[in-house]
């Protein structure tokens, strides 16, 4: 899969900050659904319910995230990943538009 501009990718984080802060549903997600399925909504414009979607390549398409999602497994921040999911995207969201912003790429 190919990486997304890093224009698109930047819109998509904050896209995926305001959801979370609001409202998932309006994507077709829950709060249990992962940050890799709610980029991937928001990046192509697509409710959860409208087409399968890759969610093993958005790492790929992201490569921001990728040090966040490892198929699962060794997840930075493990510990609040598994106490409350929504801060963890939260944070995970925040961490890398500030990485972003620091290298002066947004």
């Amino acid at each position: 899969m190919k990486v997304i501009s890093l224009k698109k990718r930047i819109k998509v984080y904050k896209r995926a900050l305001e959801v979370i802060e609001n409202d998932l549903t309006e994507l077709g997600l829950n709060s249990d659904d992962g940050l890799c399925m709610v980029l991937d909504c928001i990046a192509f414009n697509k409710h959860y319910t409208e087409r399968e979607m890759e969610w093993l390549y958005t790492p790929n398409r992201f490569p921001e995230f990728k040090k966040y999602y490892k198929d699962g497994l060794d997840l930075k921040f493990a510990n609040l990943y598994n106490i409350n999911t929504n801060i963890w995207r939260r944070v995970v969201l925040r961490l890398i538009l500030e990485e972003l912003k620091a290298n002066e790429e947004y």
